[in-house]
């Protein structure tokens, strides 16, 4: 199985829960719409749909024991956690809808610009594509099944696996966050490719004559026009990537705390499940998302060195030639520009938002410390009170 094939059956995957919508025409040998894409995404609507129903219904219910036990704004920021999982599901279908031409246009540029490159010379070892998107399948897959086992095991030993509905609930975010793993896995492989396409760019450069170079550079530009692309079929899912790691770790930082400084009555072995399942719940996933935008940082950077590459030209003698001229105005325009990826303006993917996020996670937990330690102040005030009012 080739770089591709990979690539293919990476597609199909996300193909079966409507997150894509493509196939590649073995005619002509393009990627083209698939015409599956109105019947998965029924289907995918209605089974989650009907589910997201009765959860709501199911959350609704139990709402006010809830607040009296917890509190109004953990309860809040969890309902708003299971809000972000659950609609990142028909955000997905819903980008599939409106960018399937962009991605089908990516797909098919990219497989141009790969072919050109092996015509100019380069090297492309596509079994490097396989090795990491396998790589990336298993890990998630082994990742999920621990994560299962964990979680199951807790619920079993407090009791929790009897209630048909927490089970069902179980295995439907145990099926998301599958569904989210291949996601993660398509966008990965297409930096990755694109990524080392650049990087043998970057070699053929290099190595190129002066008049050889004008042809690879275009090959360059062209490869790096494909960064905006990538970015704007896969943009709205990033941002509630994001938005999910940003409230989850939050709220799960903040239970942690509410067990650890006893702001929550339960015995030692429901406060060891409740600490063990708000650590299950979120570390894995902050992990895939770190690893995902450290690798799509290191994709932009390596498009910023091919540009530097092409400063030895300058040790040329600079005559009024139309190589010359091309030279000089690629350097103008790539030397001082660098390239980034960026979600609608939001913020950048790079190490960056990384350092952003947590930085707010503490920012947010230290508000909700606070909200907790004044509604308990408040709780003892009016405690007190009644008991003075009744002597």
């Amino acid at each position: 199985m080739t770089g591709e094939d990979s690539l293919r059956s990476i597609l199909r995957l996300n193909n079966l829960f409507a997150f894509t919508a493509i196939r590649l025409d073995p005619q002509v040998n393009q990627y083209e719409t698939s015409g599956t894409m109105s019947t998965f995404a029924t289907l995918n609507l209605v089974l989650y749909g009907s589910i997201y129903s009765v959860y709501l219904w199911q959350l609704t219910k139990n709402v006010e024991t809830d607040f009296a036990r917890y509190g109004i704004v953990p309860i809040f920021m969890r309902m708003l956690t299971f809000q972000i999982v659950l609609f990142q599901y028909f955000l997905k279908i819903m980008n599939n809808f409106i960018r399937r031409n962009n991605m089908v246009k990516l797909l098919n540029v990219l497989k141009s610009l790969q072919t050109r490159t092996i015509i100019y010379g380069g090297f492309l070892d596509f079994k490097q594509v396989q090795s990491m998107s396998k790589r990336w399948l298993i890990i998630c897959s082994v990742l999920n099944c621990c994560v299962f086992v964990c979680t199951t095991f807790i619920y079993v030993i407090t009791g929790s696996i009897l209630n048909p509905f927490n089970a069902t609930i179980h295995t439907l975010f145990m099926v998301v966050t599958f569904s989210n793993d291949i996601y993660l896995i398509l966008f990965n492989t297409l930096v990755y490719m694109l990524r080392k396409n650049i990087s043998e760019i970057k070699v053929l450069m290099m190595e190129a004559k002066r008049e050889d170079w004008y042809p690879i550079s275009r090959l360059h530009q062209e490869s790096v026009a494909l960064y905006p692309l990538l970015i704007k079929c896969f943009s709205l899912p990033l941002i509630s990537y994001v938005v999910q790691m940003l409230v989850s770790g939050t709220l799960q930082l903040f239970e942690i705390f509410q067990y650890a400084y006893g702001l929550q009555e339960n015995d030692t072995l429901t406060i060891i499940a409740e600490v063990s399942m708000s650590v299950l719940s979120i570390a894995p996933w902050i992990a895939k998302l770190c690893v995902t935008i450290l690798h799509t940082g290191r994709a932009a950077k390596e498009a910023n060195e091919t540009a530097l590459c092409t400063r030895h030209f300058d040790d040329y003698s600079m005559q009024n030639t139309k190589v010359t001229r091309q030279i000089n105005k690629f350097l103008l325009k790539n030397l001082h520009q660098k390239k980034k990826f960026s979600a609608y303006g939001f913020f950048d993917i790079d190490n960056s938002v990384i350092y952003t996020v947590f930085s707010s996670i503490v920012t947010y937990l230290v508000i909700l410390i606070q909200f907790k330690q004044l509604e308990n102040d408040l709780t003892n005030e009016n405690g007190g009170g009644n008991d003075t009012s009744a002597t």
